[in-house]
């Protein structure tokens, strides 16, 4: 029986990448050393090597496994590209409508349920942020991929008028949107206020949705048949 197969290896490899994905989130990458992981998960540090190698491979594979386990909810296509929605800003509008929506709504859920684990999510992006691993780059294009495309195609059918150069930012503008509004809505409603948010998710949804589509300078076009109507 190989060490994957073993249910007790995986538990014992399942139980390191969470004492990682704590330590490294809340001491950051070069305040976490292999012992803190190792007497938070009750196991001994050899595992760790047995089961990832460096400090460097555990890292990464919390990062693997925080990814994975978003990925369900993240948008992995089928990617509607630009040829099929240039020309139809309406249908582009409604499509990123959509996957904006999508993304805010998981992401409120996620972040407000009791879970430590979106947190710790939170704050282990945020080390990585503050301190950049070149090879998590690959890994975060790698899931960010299919989203980036589909909404840069959105924003290139419905802002045709904007350099090729600007759709990265406008891209940024779009996902910052859904991060801001969850991650930091406990900060958000501490200085402005605990009404500073409606109660219905639905409705704060089309809100962000709509507010989104109105920073990016979209205005519902009429068809020909309606401007002959």
């Amino acid at each position: 029986m190989s060490a994957h197969s073993d249910p007790s290896s995986c538990g014992t490899r399942q139980a390191l990448l969470e004492a990682g994905l704590y330590c490294f989130s809340e001491r950051g990458f070069d305040g976490t050393s292999l012992r803190m992981v190792a007497e938070r998960a009750g196991k001994n540090t050899s595992l760790i090597a047995h089961h990832f190698g460096s400090k460097e491979d555990l890292y990464l594979a919390v990062f693997k496994d925080m990814l994975m386990e978003r990925r369900s909810s993240m948008f992995t296509g089928p990617i509607v590209g630009l040829e099929e929605l240039q020309g139809d800003p309406n249908r582009a509008a409604s499509l990123l409508r959509v996957l904006v929506i999508r993304l805010f709504k998981d992401m409120w859920t996620k972040f407000g349920s009791d879970d430590p684990k979106p947190m710790a999510y939170f704050r282990l992006w945020l080390s990585a942020i503050r301190a950049p691993v070149p090879e998590l780059s690959t890994l975060m294009r790698e899931c960010l991929t299919p989203l980036r495309m589909q909404v840069a195609a959105c924003i290139q059918a419905i802002r045709p008028d904007l350099p090729a150069c600007e759709i990265p930012f406008w891209c940024s503008l779009v996902y910052g949107q859904c991060v801001g509004n969850t991650m930091l809505h406990n900060f958000n409603q501490l200085v402005f206020g605990p009404e500073c948010y409606p109660e219905s998710l639905d409705y704060l949804a089309e809100q962000i949705a709509d507010i989104t589509l109105r920073a990016i300078g979209w205005t519902a076009k009429k068809s020909p048949a309606q401007e002959k109507a």
